[in-house]
């Protein structure tokens, strides 16, 4: 090698150096902030040590070559000096070469030397890259690799119309499993629902867990119809699938939605269209697929001519379930609906909350949640009879469903006790509005036909604070509705997590909304 080869290839191999520097130094920083918030610092600290490492074999080869360069020059001036001395130039120029191959073979070795390092450290990078994007319990990827095929994906489908579908699916009972069997149980539940789709799905299929016990799957370049039979697919392995823990025999079922990206349609769009499929199927049942065709939610066509699957060898009558922790939430009714007000059960309603939570939480909005309770509905129903309580029931939950066009969802939480929940309403808003509510409520009586019943409410309303889940924003709310029972109702308490206090008529004056 001679002295320009040497010389280039010490050129290329300082720029690469440079490049990846660069890149190591864009990738750590982008990293380093979505790691804080995903609790991997130790992974932050790795990658910034990484960094000063290739900087300083960059500076280290920057160095090496301006000295190899001042060593040919000085070489170059021994030889002009021996041509044009005592004519002495052969012994001056054997020894003049032997130095230039010494120094040739001297940074050739700082070259090898520099090439491996620069491979340990991109391998190290690359090590990191994969552990940044997958989750640490399941394996698979996580939220932020979903987030990332997710925005790819939808380029490729406005850019070329390569078609893409979106499958999103929620482990039915998850919280009753924990609280029965225990954190661990849930956790390789979890795992087993990972390998489950990862051994069921395509190879080009994304499967990400998206949050908590809910997984989100990438189809790629495949419409609805051809989504449909990979999502029927994985539900079915994931009900003949099973683990065993603490030696107990653990199976889960699970519901799924489906949609396929629309013309123009966002990531947030398309995957609140499947998450509201995959509520449907929650709602009628569990253990169901359902899609969103871009305009309604129905049951998936292979769920209808799909014969009943057997989850064990010898299946047991249904009425022989195996006793699972009854929830708080879930404490009141086990149906879908209420039978005097045809609205959604305590079950339904807080499956509906726990669902609206976690959007709000991944898209940083307000969600409140108000429980309206009839005062004094037990002497209403002594004095009256129960057809009157009936139909104080009937005719409250068809005025709260007026009175609230915006409103998402309206339940039957107790038999006296309807449950609102109004995502988007700030704090401020959400008690305007259960204030005004409790005012029309007294001004307008229940008419029935044979007479007017004069109905006031007690309204106990909350918003979502940090650190809160379903059951203990329902708890605040519910707690706050009995204090403001307590005082002796038609009246409206706020909580904040700190205690419950009312909402007075001042607080209203000049508000427009």
């Amino acid at each position: 090698m001679d002295d320009t080869q040497v010389l280039v290839v010490i050129a290329v191999t300082l720029a690469a150096v440079e490049l990846l520097a660069g890149v190591t130094f864009g990738w750590w920083w982008r990293g380093n902030r979505s790691a804080a918030a995903e609790g991997q610092s130790e992974d932050s600290k790795r990658a910034r040590a990484a960094l000063e490492q290739l900087h300083e074999l960059a500076s280290n080869v920057a160095a090496n070559v301006g000295e190899h360069s001042s060593r040919v020059q000085a070489i170059s001036g021994e030889l002009t000096a021996a041509q044009n001395g005592d004519g002495g130039v052969g012994s001056a120029v054997l020894g003049t070469v032997a130095q230039i191959i010494e120094a040739n073979e001297r940074m050739q070795h700082q070259l090898d030397s520099a090439k491996n390092k620069l491979n340990e450290q991109a391998a190290l990078i690359e090590q990191h890259v994969a552990v940044a994007k997958t989750d640490a319990l399941t394996g698979i990827a996580n939220r932020r690799a979903f987030d990332e095929n997710m925005t790819q994906r939808l380029c490729e489908w406005h850019r070329k119309g390569t078609a893409l579908s979106l499958i999103m699916l929620d482990v039915d009972r998850f919280k009753q499993c924990n609280d029965t069997y225990g954190h661990q149980a849930g956790d390789e539940l979890l795992k087993l629902v990972a390998q489950v789709l990862v051994r069921t799905m395509r190879e080009m299929d994304v499967v990400a867990r998206y949050g908590g016990e809910e997984f989100a799957i990438i189809v790629p370049s495949s419409k609805l119809r051809e989504a449909l039979p990979g999502a029927e697919r994985a539900r079915r392995a994931i009900v003949a699938a099973s683990t065993m823990f603490d030696g107990k025999k653990l199976q889960v079922t699970a519901s799924l939605g489906v949609a396929q990206a629309l013309e123009g349609e966002e990531a947030a769009s398309l995957i609140r269209r499947a998450d509201e499929a995959l509520y449907t199927a929650k709602k009628n049942g569990r253990n169901r697929t359902f899609l969103h065709d871009g305009a309604v939610t129905v049951p998936a066509v292979e769920e209808r001519t799909t014969a009943p699957h057997a989850t064990t060898a010898k299946p047991a009558p249904a009425a022989k379930k195996e006793p699972v922790a009854t929830t708080e939430e879930e404490k009141v009714t086990d149906g879908n609906l209420d039978d005097q007000t045809g609205l959604p059960s305590r079950t339904a309603f807080c499956e509906e909350v726990r669902r609206r939570l976690s959007e709000s939480l991944v898209y940083n909005t307000d969600l409140a949640l108000a429980m309206v309770r009839i005062d004094n509905f037990n002497g209403l129903v002594r004095q009256q009879g129960p057809a009157a309580g009936n139909a104080a029931l009937r005719g409250l939950a068809k005025f709260l469903g007026a009175a609230v066009p915006e409103l998402h969802v309206l339940g039957q939480c107790e038999t006296q006790t309807f449950g609102l929940l109004l995502p988007g309403l700030s704090a401020e808003n959400s008690c305007k509005l259960a204030e005004r509510l409790r005012q029309s409520v007294a001004r307008c009586p229940i008419r029935t036909k044979d007479a007017e019943l004069a109905l006031t409410v007690s309204i106990g309303i909350t918003n979502l604070t940090s650190g809160d889940d379903s059951t203990s924003l329902i708890k605040r709310a519910e707690t706050a509705a009995s204090d403001a029972a307590a005082t002796g109702g038609n009246c409206t308490y706020s909580s904040s997590g700190q205690g419950s206090e009312p909402v007075t008529t001042g607080e209203l004056a000049g508000t427009g909304s």
